[in-house]
Parts: C-alpha cells; structure tokens; sequence
C-alpha cells in the first residue's frame, strides 16, 4: 500500500496506523522472562529513585511489555523446582486434604495481589522507614534462602543421576566453583536470553513426574505386585519417616499441624507478590494486570495439581520430599529413565535460576548499602548460601521453614498490613463491597496464621526429625551419599515407555 508522503497529514496518519499494527503483534508475543530478571533490573539504588521521581513527578512510567508476557514472566517465576515436593505433600495430607487446599492456597495467593508500584515503597507510606527496611529485609532473606534450597536440589539430583558417583556434599563444592563466577556477573543479559530454559524444565518436570506416576501407580495395581503403593485419604502420621527408618526418633505430628505445614508450603508455592511490582511497571498496559495473574494462577494451579496427584498416585506414602529420589522400579530398584530426565531438568533450570537469584539479593543489598558494586557482599551471600546446601541437605523440610516464615510475611503478611494500615487512616473506597473485603481477607489471614504458627511448629519438627536420621551433620557425614547408591544397572527397562 502507496502512502502520500507530499501530505503531512496522511503520512502521520498511516504512522500512527503502523504503530498500532505494531502493539498489536508486540501484544500477542510470549517472553520466557522469569520476574525475578524485571525485579534484578529494578533493584539498583538508581532505578529505584528513578521510579519515584516518575511517580512524584506525575509522567507515568511507559513499559513494553505486554499482557501475554506478563503472564508467562509470572509463571515462569512461580512454576520451579518446589514442585518436585508435591506429591510428598499429597502424603502428608492424603487426598481428602490436599486437594482442597491446593485450591484454597492457590486462590488466596491470587486475591492476595494487589496494584503496587514498588514493593518497599508500599510498605514506606504506612509505616515509614521501619516499614521499608522490614519489607526488604523479609524478601531478601526469602530470596537469599530460596537460592540454598536451590544448591540442595541442584546437589541431590546430581548425586541421584549420576547414582552416587559423588556424594551429595562433593557436588555442591564443585557447584561452589562453576557458581561463582556467575554470581559475581553484574550482567545478567547473556542468562536472560537462556530464560527459555526454565519454561522447557517446567513442562519436563509436569512430563516426566505425570508419566513416572501414572506407570508406577498402574504397575502397582496389578496382580502381581510386591510392593504397591499405599494411599490416605486424611493425614494420620509422619509416614514419610517410617519410610525412612527413623519413625522411632521422630515424634508423629498431629493432623493440625500437618495441615499448617501444607499450608506453609503450598503459600510458597503461589508467592510471586514480590516481583509483581517490576513485571508491572515493565507492561504496557498496567490496567491488565489482573488479567496476567488470574491466567498465571490458573496455570500454576493446574501444573500443581497435575505434578502432585500423579506423583502420589505411583509412589504413594513412602514418596520423598524429593520426588525423583523415589523415581525408581519398585521391582528392581533400578533409576527410571523419567527420574533421569527430571534431574537433568532440575540441573538445567536451576543453573540458570540460581544466579538471577542470587542477582536480585546481591543488587538490593547493594543498594541499601548505596556501594554500588560490592565484590565482598556478594562473596558473603555466595559463602551464606553454599554453607547452608552443606549443613541442611533436606530440600522439603527447608521448604516448610522458608513457606511458614519467610514466605507468609513476603507473600501475605506485608502487602495485607499495608493495605489495612491504609484502610484505617483514609478508608474503605466505596466501590469496593466491603463484605467481600472482609471475607476474602479474613480468609487469607485465617491460612496465613496457620501456616505462620502451626506450620513453623510442624517444619521445624520434621527438620529435626530430618536430622536425627544421622545424615545431617556435614563433619560426620561429609563424604556419605544422601541416598544409597543403586545397582550398577543404570535405567529400568520398563521406564524406556515414554
């Protein structure tokens, strides 16, 4: 098509045309960025200011980024290697229990989202300077926690693929060396274009779970076999310890504590409320903001479930935290070709998670410090974080602490008393139903307690139930493998239908 350019108006015309055209596809375009990449960008001491310069200025900040990949930034930050503890939750809660409360969880973290501009700044204007340095205190610790998880992970899926060849702690010191230079890396563009990889380990792990599961749990229904898998329908007893051996050092929990646990971790496992802020302010349209994280939540909520009824299905009670631990023929005991897929998975995803990570605790840092780069805090929190891989190699358990700690204050605790604190000097807007108000926070409050109280109880009893087992002590334990190695057979004919 011929535009006149000799008429002023009908070249800016067909601009403008071209423009729209362009929006529109940009619209459409799907990103694999995880949040935690927008919430590294924003965490400079400059970005920061910047951002509240716009806002005090009243010029909006215009991002790029459209509805579609907003989305796909927030399931990529929520869907990651947590879910391979899924299907041990659905042991501890049975059937009856978990289900229902995958959903529960799943909606409260959905409502408890809310239209913030900057994560500290929202705890600023209620509380003032306390609030802001208890807001990032709670997050980075989270961050900074969730990136050990993620050494003990990377370490125990090693040990397992490789069956052993080195134990567990030997890996995380080899992890230790191929780490650092990447958390030293003030650069995250090079690993930001690897994002991809963490959507392809996400379906990997939804795969290979579902289809270990489902074979396990249908060869455990036939005639002939020895050693099936066993269910619940309600929580009863830690049966995860017998399966270990240790039932007779670890306490039972109650059921009520069970379910805080549950709660604790599945709180965990919706949490994206601090890098909502960053995937906001980089959308092209803010106003579609919920539009991304209902259809986020509905993803999540889906992988969730699919990952943790499957699992708990072929493995039943005796499944581990860990599920690709457990991802064995139960008639050989041979490694599973989907178990080998999953840790290769994990392996894959978690090299590239953990440095940004470990960029967003080390920027913000940084900027609390107003140091700019800094090579000594970043040692510290490397140090920190390879130091707790090598003292606690329990990858749920640390789950439970961080969800019933951590993870209710970042997640729900802060962004709930900062609205609230708002609510009480300026008021309830009119356009807001105040009994659904009520309702529906009183419900998030209601799980967030539970989780907080009971949770915490219950996670720090299985952590040191987890202890008791004789495996936990690094002095005593160092050169010990977590998990027995298996025959040299290295995968069960039966896992090559795939």
């Amino acid at each position: 098509m011929k535009t006149d350019t000799s008429d002023p108006a009908k070249l800016q015309a067909r601009i403008k045309e071209l423009e729209a055209q362009v929006k529109e596809l940009e619209k459409g375009r799907m990103s694999f960025e995880p949040g935690m990449l927008a919430l590294s960008r924003m965490s400079t001491y400059d970005a920061r200011m910047s951002q509240r310069k716009s806002a005090v200025d009243g010029v909006p900040h215009v991002g790029t980024t459209s509805t579609n990949a907003a989305c796909m930034s927030l399931i990529t930050t929520m869907v990651g290697s947590g879910v391979l503890g899924f299907p041990a939750l659905f042991a501890k809660g049975g059937w009856c229990i978990t289900g229902p409360l995958l959903f529960i969880n799943g909606l409260a973290g959905h409502l408890s989202l809310l239209d913030m501009s900057w994560y500290e700044d929202m705890a600023e204007v209620p509380f003032g300077k306390p609030g802001i340095y208890f807001a990032s205190f709670m997050v980075n610790s989270f961050l900074l926690f969730l990136s050990g998880a993620y050494l003990i992970l990377i370490g125990s899926s090693l040990e397992f693929v490789t069956n052993a060849w080195l134990p567990y702690r030997h890996w995380v010191l080899v992890l230790s060396v191929l780490f650092l230079p990447l958390v030293l890396l003030d650069d995250m563009t090079a690993i930001a274009r690897l994002a991809g990889v963490g959507v392809a380990a996400s379906i990997m792990y939804v795969l290979t779970i579902s289809q270990a599961g489902i074979m396990n749990g249908i060869a455990g229904m036939g005639e002939g076999a020895t050693n099936p898998p066993e269910y619940k329908l309600f929580p009863e007893e830690n049966l995860m310890f017998q399966a270990r051996g240790i039932a007779e050092k670890a306490t039972p929990p109650t059921k009520d504590l069970t379910v805080g646990m549950i709660i604790s971790v599945l709180l965990l496992g919706f949490s994206c409320q601090m890098v909502v802020p960053a995937v906001r302010s980089e959308m092209e349209f803010k106003e579609e903001l919920p539009k991304a994280t209902t259809g986020a939540m509905v993803v999540v909520m889906t992988v969730y479930g699919l990952a943790g009824i499957t699992g708990y299905f072929g493995f039943g009670n005796a499944v581990e935290g860990n599920v690709q631990v457990s991802m064995l023929d139960p008639e050989t005991g041979t490694m599973l070709l989907a178990g080998a897929l999953l840790a290769c998975s994990v392996v894959a995803n978690l090299t590239v998670t953990y440095p940004i990570v470990m960029h967003c605790v080390n920027r913000a840092c940084e900027a609390a410090m107003k140091t700019g780069y800094s090579l000594p805090v970043r040692l510290c929190l490397f140090a920190f974080t390879v130091f707790g891989a090598l003292v606690c190699p329990y990858f749920l358990e640390m789950l439970g602490i961080l969800g019933s700690f951590n993870g209710v204050f970042a997640g729900i605790g802060i962004p709930l008393a900062c609205k609230w604190k708002l609510y009480s000097e300026d008021g309830i807007p009119k356009e807001i139903n105040r009994c659904y108000l009520f309702i529906r926070d009183g419900m998030i409050t209601a799980l967030s307690l539970i989780a907080l109280f009971l949770g915490s109880y219950q996670a720090v009893s299985d952590m040191s139930a987890a202890f008791a087992s004789g495996g936990g002590n690094p002095f005593a334990t160092f050169n010990d493998p977590m998990s027995p190695p298996r025959e040299p057979n290295p995968l069960s004919e039966r896992a090559l239908i795939f």
